[in-house]
C-alpha cells in the first residue's frame, strides 16, 4: 500500500523515479522496488520523502484519518512485510553460500584427486597456492552461513517473544 501511495504522489508531482531517486540520494531501482512493494524506504528517508512528495509522513504511510485500530494494523502489516523480506534475504544468502560451497567442493575434488590407472588407487594432491586460499574461502563460507543461522534464530526468538507477550 505504501508503494502505491509513493507512486501516486510522485506522479501527482510530475516527477520520474530517477528524479525522485536523485532528490533522495538513492537509486531509481530502489524507488521502483518501493513502488512495487518489494521493499520499503529506509525510515531515515521518510521525512525527506514526504517533503519531496508534498505530504505528511503519516499520509505517506497511510495513517491519515485512520482509527487507532487501522494504524496498529498498518504497522503490524509493515512489520510482517519487513520480516518476510528479511527471511527471503536470509534464505537467498544461505542458498547462494551453499551453492558456492558445492561448486568449490566439486572443483577442489577434481583438482586434487587423480586416479592412478596402474594401481587403481586414488592419489590426493593439493595444487600450489590452495594452501593459502582455501582457509580464507572456507572461513568466508562458514561466516556467511553462520550469519544466516544467527539471523534466523534471532528472528525466531523475536517472534516467540512477541507471541508470548503481545503487549
Amino acid at each position: 500500500m505504501t508503494g502505491k501511495r509513493i507512486r501516486a504522489l510522485r506522479e501527482k508531482k510530475g516527477i520520474t523515479q530517477r528524479e525522485l531517486a536523485d532528490l533522495l540520494g538513492v537509486t531509481d531501482a530502489a524507488v521502483s522496488k518501493w513502488e512495487h512493494g518489494k521493499n520499503f524506504p529506509d525510515i531515515t528517508l521518510l521525512e525527506r520523502l514526504s517533503e519531496v512528495l508534498g505530504c505528511k509522513v503519516s499520509e505517506l504511510l497511510g495513517l491519515e484519518a485512520g482509527s487507532e485500530e487501522e494504524i496498529v494494523r498498518s504497522f503490524t502489516d509493515l512489520a510482517a512485510e519487513e520480516r518476510r523480506l528479511l527471511r527471503r534475504g536470509i534464505i537467498v544468502r544461505t542458498l547462494v553460500s551453499l551453492a558456492i560451497a558445492v561448486v568449490l567442493a566439486v572443483l577442489m575434488i577434481r583438482m586434487t584427486v587423480e586416479l592412478d590407472f596402474e594401481t587403481q588407487e586414488f592419489i590426493f594432491r593439493m595444487p600450489s597456492g590452495w594452501a593459502r586460499f582455501l582457509p580464507w574461502l572456507i572461513g568466508t563460507l562458514i561466516g556467511s552461513l553462520a550469519a544466516s543461522v544467527i539471523q534466523t534464530v534471532r528472528l525466531g526468538l523475536k517472534e516467540k517473544a512477541k507471541t508470548e507477550d503481545p503487549s
